[in-house]
């Protein structure tokens, strides 16, 4: 018996994500520069090459976003966010990256027109609602919860 989903996958991202946060709590966010509305900010990290581990994304892409030299922790969340027509299915994996000091200067990267420290409570202001639901539980995480999985937007939460 042949197996395509074996043999010929279907394609599937997996982005590390680095929750840096400052002395007091807020977490760093990205201006990005190609983006308006509530997808303007996101946190750093990206999208892993094949074979790379997600944590070794995250800091590869933390050096290259901020200049910041971070190494992830531990894993905070797990977020799976389903395919489309358009777009391959992706988990996106929020790492523990530690506090830094909010004076602390980033060298951003050309992609980005600046940065932010947000409040936990103002998150909504700024990302999707998606990313403020990982961040928001990453955040718990971070602060002896458990670790959740996520599926899917939070319109529809679906949480293990």
């Amino acid at each position: 018996m042949h197996h395509t989903e074996i043999t010929n996958p279907q394609p599937r991202r997996a982005v590390g994500l680095a929750l840096i946060r400052d002395e007091n709590g807020q977490v760093l966010l990205l201006d990005k520069i190609y983006t308006a509305g509530p997808e303007r900010y996101k946190l750093a990290g990206g999208m892993a090459l094949a074979g790379e581990a997600t944590s070794v994304a995250c800091q590869r892409h933390v050096l290259k976003e901020t200049g910041l030299k971070l190494v992830p922790r531990g894993v905070l969340a797990v977020h799976y966010l389903p395919g489309s027509e358009e777009t391959a299915e992706e988990y996106h994996i929020v790492f523990d990256c530690g506090t830094i000091r909010s004076d602390t200067e980033l060298m951003l990267a050309s992609e980005f027109r600046g940065h932010r420290w947000a409040d936990p409570g103002s998150l909504g202001d700024f990302v999707t609602p998606q990313a403020q639901w990982c961040i928001s539980v990453a955040m718990e995480a971070g602060a002896g919860g458990p670790v959740r999985y996520l599926v899917g937007s939070p319109k529809v939460p679906i949480a293990a």
